[in-house]
């Protein structure tokens, strides 16, 4: 299996699942007692992903709500069976509540983002490998400057120190990750990604806000392989390794 090779060198490999078979774009990655797909991630995977689950956006209709059922079946299997998890994830602009995106006051917003980490995080303390605390915060239309989600508007840069310092205090144990794309290829807007990503990272540091990994999404195309250059991309991950992260390929997918 994949999981033993991986694991001979000291990596985990795994795959994102879906606990239940929700419409037809689930019905290839969700866990069903017995049937094929669930053999295969018990033989391949030593590590799953869990999304959908824990999404914010979700599983949230109310201030405080979050409906965790599907996620405790599924890391409760996972558990069962001996897998580590992932978190995906706790802060994106993809899945912010309807709710949220109607609050106008800087205060709350910070409250209610800090409850809802801390409440996550503090639910699963001790089950999950990883979180992927924020995901997305670069700009993909401007590289060099953060995205101008709603986080961002309402509190500022410092939305991201908030959310990883509320996960490290509610999860001493996993592992806090900035998961991002776009970081892979010796382009010059990806260029511009991992020297704005460096700088984010450094800055982070520099207030001491807990960060351990960076999550690479790692979207790749067969239109662009011949602007891969492994060395451009090798002194990336030394740069990060240099700063004390983790590297984590959080997503993988070939178009």
């Amino acid at each position: 299996g994949l999981q033993d090779l991986a694991a001979a060198k000291g990596v985990d490999f795994g795959s994102m699942v879906t606990w239940k078979r929700a419409g037809p774009k689930d019905q290839d990655d969700a866990i069903e007692p017995n049937d094929a797909f669930t053999q295969l991630v018990l033989r391949e995977c030593g590590i799953i992903t869990s999304a959908m689950e824990i999404f914010w956006g979700h599983n949230s209709d109310s201030p405080g709500e979050m409906r965790l059922a599907d996620a405790d079946a599924l890391i409760g299997w996972a558990q069962q069976h001996g897998k580590k998890v992932r978190g995906h994830n706790l802060i994106w602009h993809g899945q912010m509540p309807k709710w949220y995106k109607s609050i106008g006051d800087k205060a709350y917003a910070e409250k209610m983002l800090v409850e809802h980490v801390t409440s996550m995080c503090s639910h699963f303390a001790g089950r999950i490998h990883s979180w992927d605390v924020v995901n997305e915060p670069l700009n993909p239309n401007r590289p060099d400057e953060p995205r101008a989600s709603l986080f961002y508007k309402l509190l500022g840069p410092g939305y991201l120190d908030l959310a990883f310092g509320a996960a490290r205090q509610a999860d001493p144990k996993a592992l806090l990750t900035l998961n991002e794309f776009d970081l892979e290829y010796d382009l010059d807007y990806n260029e511009t990604n991992r020297r704005t990503l460096i700088a984010l990272i450094d800055g982070m540091k520099q207030r001491g806000t807990p960060i351990d990994a960076i999550g690479i999404q790692s979207h790749l195309s067969t239109k662009r392989r011949e602007a891969f250059d492994q060395d451009v991309f090798a002194a990336f991950f030394q740069e990060v390794s240099d700063r004390g992260l983790k590297i984590i390929i959080s997503e993988l997918d070939v178009i």
